[in-house]
């Protein structure tokens, strides 16, 4: 079990993830998990990056309903 989890909140910012992702990548301490929640983005390239950093991916439709 991981001593620390990221929980990072996405929507449409596929590169801002790839950014964010690719620091937590660089760091010293490893004994971490990463999970991308995603708001229903209409980029699937946000999908992608998170399947390219082998994190875990949990997304839902966006609800417009406010």
């Amino acid at each position: 079990m991981p001593f620390l989890s990221f929980v990072i909140a996405s929507y449409n910012e596929p590169l801002r993830l790839a950014m964010c992702l690719e620091s937590l990548r660089r760091q010293l301490f490893t004994d971490f998990e990463v999970v991308v929640s995603d708001d229903g983005s209409s980029d699937p390239n946000v999908g992608l990056v998170a399947e390219s950093y082998q994190v875990k991916f949990v997304t839902r439709p966006h609800d417009y309903r406010g």
